[in-house]
């Protein structure tokens, strides 16, 4: 979960700009968290203590309002109820990495990944875009290869894989929807060598930067299962402490061998 978060803060400072950076600095000045990491928060949240994902979700939302969500989910935080917002945008696929690690099975996980889009992004392209990146983190948790990773996501969706990443690069736009933006993130991890190097490419592309970064550093981490330590802190540093709390009671539920609590200050261990 928490390579999503470097993600997020590490390709916030670049949204929207033509970066085609090759080496990333971890973090440029005014680099913070967004909407991507607010509402993974809520899944996990959601996950955590058994609620449902329109309540966690706007709960979060509305007590970070300034996080840089999109129009129709601005919309649908302030309004009272429960009527699903129609959108084929990546809001879902750049939240939904909890999903990835909470169940046991990859049938459980697809159709949570499902069900967790469905409060704020009531498309079919949303929810495959959440299913692809959920799907990719469970079985890179299992130790799946990077084929089989790959062969799965082409198994759901109509994204072309096989495209390069540098070709990628050289046609960017900023675009939000889940058929340019998860499949960009996927290429990304899949010609990675390390985490690192999975967020340096995928923030390379530009565009929607924060949010490709998000789901190709959660793919990543559970992949490579390894993060430096001293980006581990930084990052801890940068949240509030309910974001610290959640994190903490989300890993100390789910078997991953790669997280020692001890790498992180005082406050965040048991």
């Amino acid at each position: 979960m928490i390579g999503g978060i470097i993600g997020d803060i590490a390709g916030s400072v670049f949204e929207h700009s033509d970066i085609k950076i090759k080496k990333l600095v971890f973090y440029e000045e005014g680099s913070h968290y967004s909407d991507d990491t607010v509402l993974a928060m809520a899944v996990a949240d959601k996950l955590i203590n058994k609620k449902d994902y329109a309540s966690a979700i706007k709960s979060w939302a509305r007590r970070y309002p300034d996080a840089g969500y999109g129009k129709f989910f601005k919309k649908w935080m302030v309004e009272e109820g429960d009527t699903p917002a129609v959108s084929f945008g990546n809001g879902a696929a750049m939240r939904v990495a909890p999903v990835g690690y909470w169940f046991a099975t990859l049938e459980e996980v697809l159709q949570e990944a499902k069900e967790s889009a469905k409060p704020t992004h009531y498309h079919p392209d949303s929810w495959t875009g959440a299913q692809a990146i959920a799907g990719a983190v469970f079985l890179a948790r299992q130790r799946k290869s990077k084929p089989e990773i790959k062969a799965f996501i082409e198994s759901i969706s109509d994204y072309d894989l096989n495209v390069t990443l540098q070709h990628h690069i050289d046609t960017s736009v900023f675009d939000s929807t889940c058929k340019v933006t998860v499949p960009q993130a996927i290429i990304a991890f899949l010609e990675s060598n390390d985490f690192a190097d999975a967020l340096e490419k995928s923030i390379s592309i530009g565009g929607d930067t924060d949010t490709i970064g998000c789901m190709a550093g959660a793919i990543a981490e559970a992949y490579y299962k390894h993060i430096p330590e001293e980006l581990l802190i930084k990052t801890v540093a940068l949240l509030p402490e309910e974001m610290k709390e959640v994190l903490k009671g989300f890993y100390n539920e789910v078997d991953v061998e790669w997280i020692n609590l001890k790498m992180f200050p005082n406050s965040y261990r048991d």
